[in-house]
């Protein structure tokens, strides 16, 4: 039984949602850099950059369609049948479709597994934050804990790339693995296998409980002014979550370009 802090929060409770959120946006930074190489490669010798750019902005796109898309139906879930099962749903699920990447041979299946790897990571952070909201003892303790769980989500994105290519470059020196796309299984399963270990924590120190009485006249409270402000922050991160996509696509293809060069020169 885990003991309730006067914050509402457990620290254990608090860690596994962090690091659920962490691992999930880490998942999809780690594949950016070597993403247009991998549909270089499956497009073939014909293919040319305009080919690969426009894959690659197509495949980043439908991953975030994905999460646009079915965040709501797991909150919906979530608050019918608690937050844990959805949460160890995405989980599970994110891990087997990161696995899965591994072994694919055709853009189609690239295609969709980034649909289906969005549509379980839609499951992870609406799950952390509402259940932070149905934890959280005050108002105070609530916005401070969706901010970490917030910073844990931006360190994976800014993170996930970086320990891609990293993981990668040791993996293709250490192991006699097919150039870039073979060391890329590498951080791949690092990824799967975390993700497993963040559920089986949140299986033991996440409640399964239905929406408190305090949670709901809290939102019976705020239902009058939930509409308009939900509209426009909506509409706030979708402005800067589509800068920082143009940005990050772009930046990862053309660093990707340079990666692929110095590994073709070097085999």
């Amino acid at each position: 039984m885990i003991s309730r802090p006067a914050s509402g929060v457990p620290t254990s409770t608090m860690a596994v949602l962090m690091l659920s959120v962490f691992t999930v946006s880490m998942g999809y930074g780690v594949l950016l850099p070597l993403l247009p190489f991998l549909i270089e490669r499956l497009l073939g010798s014909g293919a040319d950059a305009t080919q690969v750019s426009r894959s690659t902005g197509l495949l980043t796109g439908l991953y975030t369609l994905s999460l646009f898309l079915f965040a709501p139906a797991w909150g919906h879930l979530s608050d019918r049948f608690g937050r844990r099962a959805v949460l160890l749903i995405g989980l599970v699920g994110f891990s087997a479709t990161m696995l899965i990447f591994s072994f694919i041979e055709s853009l189609p299946a690239v295609y969709a597994e980034r649909f289906l790897s969005g549509m379980f990571a839609a499951a992870v952070t609406p799950g952390a934050l509402a259940t932070i909201g149905d934890l959280a003892a005050n108002e105070e303790v609530r916005a401070r804990r969706l901010t970490f769980v917030s910073l844990a989500g931006i360190s994976g994105f800014l993170l996930g790339p970086t320990l891609g290519v990293a993981i990668a470059r040791g993996a293709a020196g250490l192991f006699a693995v097919d150039g870039a796309i073979g060391a890329l299984a590498i951080p791949l399963a690092g990824t799967a296998v975390l993700a497993l270990l963040a559920a089986a924590a949140a299986a033991v120190t996440i409640p399964n409980k239905e929406r408190s009485d305090l949670t709901t006249a809290r939102d019976q409270r705020n239902s009058g002014i939930r509409a308009w402000l939900v509209a426009r922050l909506l509409l706030l991160v979708l402005i800067v979550s589509a800068g920082v996509g143009v940005f990050e696509v772009d930046w990862r293809f053309a660093e990707s370009r340079s990666l692929v060069s110095r590994n073709t020169r070097s085999l």
